[in-house]
C-alpha cells in the first residue's frame, strides 16, 4: 500500500514495485495528478481516499492480507461476506492470523450490522469447513 503514489518518492516507488511484477494498491485524492504514474496506472490498484479525513481513512485500513495467502484461498465474495470467507479459509490452510490492537470508534452514522447479518457469515463457514475440493487442496498445498 503506498500513500504518496502520485508524487516523485511514491511513483517511483510504484514503478519499482510494478517492474518486480507486483500491483500495489495505492492511495490516491480525488483530484490528484496522475501524470507520473499514468502509464502503469493499469497495472496499480488505486484507492482514492483523503488521509485528512481520519474517520475514512481508519475505515479503509483496518485489515492486510498476505497476497500469496489470497492467491492460495481464492476468495470468490466480495462485501461483507469477503472477510467471512477469508479467515475461515485462512484458518482451514492453517494460517497464522495475528491481530493487532488499534482504537477503535464505531460508527454513529451509514450502515451497521443486523443480527440476521450473521446468517450468511456461518453460512459461510460451514461451505468452507466441509467442502471436500478444499480439503483435496489443503493436502496437495
Amino acid at each position: 500500500m503506498i500513500t504518496g503514489a502520485t508524487g516523485f518518492v511514491g511513483s517511483n516507488l510504484a514503478r519499482f514495485l510494478v517492474n518486480k511484477g507486483l500491483s500495489p494498491h495505492i492511495f490516491i485524492r480525488e483530484d490528484s495528478n496522475l501524470w507520473r504514474i499514468k502509464d502503469i496506472l493499469g497495472k496499480l490498484r488505486p484507492h482514492i481516499l483523503d488521509l485528512t479525513d481520519e474517520a475514512v481513512t481508519r475505515d479503509a485500513v483496518t485489515r492486510f492480507y498476505r497476497t500469496e495467502a489470497l492467491r492460495k484461498i481464492n476468495p470468490q465474495v466480495r462485501g461483507i461476506g469477503f472477510d467471512f470467507e477469508t479467515v475461515s479459509k485462512l484458518c482451514k490452510y492453517d494460517y497464522k492470523i495475528k491481530e493487532i490492537a488499534v482504537s477503535y470508534y464505531p460508527r454513529t452514522k451509514g450502515k451497521k450490522i443486523k443480527v440476521y447479518d450473521i446468517i450468511p457469515a456461518v453460512w459461510m463457514m460451514l461451505k468452507i469447513k466441509f467442502n471436500r475440493k478444499d480439503q483435496r487442496l489443503k493436502k496437495n498445498g
